[in-house]
């Protein structure tokens, strides 16, 4: 269901409600009604998969209310907002940068899953609130920053460095065997 037909719902439903009411002279909470039918209409779309029901502009990078897998491949890796998903990150295909190269996902009521190159020298950060972060060989507490670093990781050589913030969520950082 795109945004056209959902709206096309609601004012439909809207002005029968409203026609019935004065038509047949009955006395019901009409704007009530018409909320709770938008809500219910609202969350049938999300669940569905089609996100909110108003239009917004949405950056490529945004992820909200669902959950998705991003592939590494060609292009640079975006910096990534996630906010109420599920997001599995596939960066374990990157090649050696030729510089320093850097990510940054922020994390809010959200579980990501990053999958993390062998071969690649990386660091990470992460900065937690009330989050749960495991990364290889070591956990965050629920406040705080962690950081690793791959075994052949050199802050004077090009390296991939990954800054994660994570607020009421989980990330996890593995490398795939």
């Amino acid at each position: 269901m795109d945004n056209l037909v959902f709206w096309g719902i609601i004012i439909v439903i809207s002005g029968a409600v409203l026609l019935a009411r004065v038509i047949f002279n009955l006395e019901f909470p009409a704007i009530r009604i018409i909320a709770g039918l938008f809500l219910i209409l609202a969350g049938i779309m999300m669940l569905l998969g089609d996100g909110l029901p108003w239009p917004f502009k949405k950056a490529e990078n945004e992820i909200f209310f669902r959950s998705q897998t991003i592939r590494s491949g060609d292009e640079p890796l975006p910096d990534l907002q996630i906010a109420f998903s599920t997001v599995v990150l596939h960066i374990d295909r990157v090649e050696q940068p030729e510089s320093r190269e850097e990510i940054s996902i922020n994390n809010l009521f959200s579980g990501s899953t990053i999958y993390l190159p062998c071969d690649v020298p990386l660091s990470i950060t992460v900065d937690a609130v009330f989050a749960g972060v495991k990364m290889p060989g070591t956990n965050t507490p629920l406040f705080g920053r962690g950081m690793f670093t791959s075994d052949n990781f050199d802050p004077d050589r090009p390296h991939l460095a990954i800054r994660a913030n994570c607020v009421f969520g989980s990330v996890t950082f593995m490398y795939r065997h």
